[in-house]
């Protein structure tokens, strides 16, 4: 065999290797969210027991005064406009307005999932009427927004960190420019964060709600995640195709 056979051998082989590291990290990355979600499934039910145990009011309790311990006016307006943004009508808008910008960029599995994002809001409902928790009482901490219906796990986080997670998600896959990359995800994760502890702050749940509303969010988002990741793989390393209104 002459050198150019060989060396023909050696790009073969090299390439083989390649596709066999290439495979077995894909593998592995799988695995890792399986075990994530295990990890998530874990928590969310160890959070769901404890709800039921009185003594979980000590930890509770001490969390809503100290949120609470510094209110104001400014802080009311701040924490009334976060918990907002995680209501039903803004969460659907954003996630419709969410799925037109990513059709119109051709990301038309991506546009499917953000859409579904709304699927969260029936999905906490079914939770909370399986856990049937009540809310805060008002004899206990300040209920500065009265809300009725149950506590546990708390629509606002769950869902917010569905559809803003997913967008973000979105954000950190198909957006090139590093900077404003993370600036969106930073933002959207900002945003998700402080609707949850705005719960806490008016009074309309426990920050154990909360937490097992956020833990629930992480959940459904890796689900929609790894979801995209197996049928969105077309879509996946495709620069995004800009309007021809935006380039001109």
């Amino acid at each position: 065999m002459d050198n150019a056979g060989r060396s023909r051998l050696a790009l073969r082989g090299r390439g083989a290797s390649f596709l066999r590291r290439l495979r077995a990290h894909a593998w592995l990355r799988e695995k890792r969210a399986i075990t994530l979600l295990v990890l998530l499934s874990c928590v969310f039910l160890i959070i769901t027991a404890l709800v039921r145990w009185t003594p979980l009011l000590e930890v509770d309790w001490p969390v809503t005064m100290a949120v609470q311990r510094h209110r104001s006016g400014l802080l009311d307006a701040l924490a009334g406009a976060a918990t907002y943004l995680g209501n039903t009508a803004p969460l659907l808008v954003t996630a419709f307005a969410g799925a037109v910008l990513l059709l119109a960029l051709r990301k038309r599995w991506a546009a499917l999932l953000c859409l579904a994002t709304g699927l969260g809001l029936p999905l906490n409902m079914i939770l909370k009427l399986l856990v049937d928790r009540a809310r805060p009482d008002p004899q206990m901490v300040a209920v500065i927004q009265p809300v009725g219906g149950l506590s546990f796990p708390s629509g606002h986080a769950m869902v917010s960190v569905l559809c803003y997670g997913f967008l973000a998600v979105m954000a950190w896959v198909h957006i090139e420019e590093r900077r404003r990359r993370i600036l969106i995800v930073a933002s959207l994760a900002l945003l998700a964060f402080c609707i949850g502890v705005s719960r806490v702050y008016l009074g309309a749940h426990w920050f154990s709600d909360v937490a097992g509303g956020w833990t629930a969010g992480l959940f459904f988002l890796l689900l929609w995640t790894q979801l995209y990741r197996r049928v969105g793989k077309d879509e996946l390393g495709r620069p995004p195709v800009v309007p021809p209104a935006a380039e001109r």
